[in-house]
């Protein structure tokens, strides 16, 4: 339950109407009613992340680079499943025959490898400095690189980092946001008051989360 949700992305407060189109654009999914709960289980969809690269590179999208609206064409669910793979074969590169290491190590390795794989055009012969220029040719996501796809939603290597910004978050979600992780994320940028109890299908015959705001909650075991 939750009165007067809001929620804050990139330092600004966005209201329920506007947290619903985006939702519906991001997660490719139509609002199955306008109540403030929905929006609230959208964005926890969207938040918990940890071990799956297809969520992991849309939270990067949506949360790394900085913007000052969501009004903005949101990756498709091809070109999600696209980069999601590249993302795939990376960690699978950075892990395999490796000797064990720290995940602070894994981390700044799998960033890094994953920046350079996306940042540098591989489909049309443009190095990473051509990239802006560049123009995709066909709509099929399957047919065009990493930075190809992300130049068409206006992500680049010489625009502000954007490309790192976004690598840096979409690691960070894969390595770190479980379902806990994503109840603290939802409730940091929350503004409202709310009783949550929250789970997923990855993690519901094992874990759910309880947390509230502003509103006193009670937990029962039965038996």
């Amino acid at each position: 339950h939750s009165l007067e949700f809001l929620f804050e992305i990139g330092g600004v407060t966005h209201s329920l109407e506007f947290l619903f189109d985006w939702i519906e654009r991001a997660t490719h999914t139509a609002r199955p009613s306008g109540v403030d709960s929905a929006a609230v289980a959208g964005i926890i969809e969207m938040l918990r992340t940890k071990g799956c690269w297809y969520h992991s590179i849309r939270f990067g999208f949506l949360f790394g680079p900085t913007r000052t609206n969501l009004e903005y064409p949101c990756l498709s669910h091809a070109e999600l499943e696209a980069l999601a793979t590249i993302a795939d074969e990376e960690f699978s590169s950075s892990t395999s025959g490796r000797s064990p290491c720290s995940l602070a190590t894994l981390r700044d390795v799998l960033a890094f490898r994953l920046y350079n794989r996306f940042a540098e055009c591989t489909c049309m012969g443009f190095g990473t400095a051509d990239v802006e220029a560049a123009a995709p040719s066909s709509d099929n996501a399957a047919s065009h690189c990493a930075a190809c796809i992300l130049r068409k939603h206006k992500l680049t290597n010489n625009l502000n980092g954007r490309i790192r910004m976004m690598m840096d978050a979409a690691v960070d979600a894969f390595l770190d946001q479980d379902l806990l992780a994503a109840v603290r994320l939802f409730l940091a940028s929350a503004k409202g008051s709310f009783g949550l109890c929250a789970n997923s299908s990855l993690d519901a015959h094992r874990q759910i989360v309880v947390a509230s705001r502003g509103q006193s909650i009670s937990v029962a075991f039965y038996p």
